[in-house]
């Protein structure tokens, strides 16, 4: 599994970096270009496809696992209207951007997935291109990841009401 200090090699580098080059909610990983060639619409496009395949709607409490810098979640709140957010991600400056945005009902937390104890279930969980940071190459090579994989979802699975959904990207 990723370590905190590795995440942050990679997405600490600066905000203001990522800035130049992400959409304007600052998505990280692909979006859904079916009738369209525009970033932003084909990132739009992507968090209503995960919002419906988590089956989120208002009312109903919300956990992004990997929130990057909190594209999913202000989506959640501010377009599905979701009052109650959480996201976790090992990135204190994804963590920072997230806290700055300042948005109601989201909060964040600087966690790792393993050590995760949330104090009430969800009813709906994201995940977006996070799954690279479940097991090392190293770990798969020793065929280590199957567990580790497995653990990844009996948690989610362990953080959820009965009948929650996951939109996993």
């Amino acid at each position: 599994m990723s370590t905190q200090a590795e995440v942050e090699v990679s997405y600490d580098v600066s905000n203001e970096f990522f800035r130049l080059w992400l959409d304007e909610r600052m998505n990280y990983t692909c979006g859904l270009y079916e009738d369209t060639d525009n970033l932003e619409e084909a990132q739009m496009k992507k968090l209503h496809w995960l919002a419906n395949a988590a089956h989120v709607e208002p009312g109903k409490r919300f956990l992004d696992i990997g929130c990057g810098w909190g594209a999913c979640l202000e989506f959640m709140a501010t377009t599905k209207g979701v009052e109650d957010c959480t996201g976790i991600t090992l990135s204190r400056s994804q963590h920072k951007e997230i806290m700055e945005r300042g948005i109601p009902g989201v909060q964040a937390h600087v966690i790792s997935y393993a050590d995760f104890e949330p104090e009430k279930k969800f009813d709906a969980v994201t995940s977006i291109c996070m799954m690279e940071h479940i097991a090392t190459p190293e770990q798969v090579r020793a065929g280590e990841h199957v567990a580790l994989y497995r653990d990844y979802f009996k948690r989610a699975w362990e953080w959820t009401n009965p009948g929650a959904w996951f939109g996993l990207q």
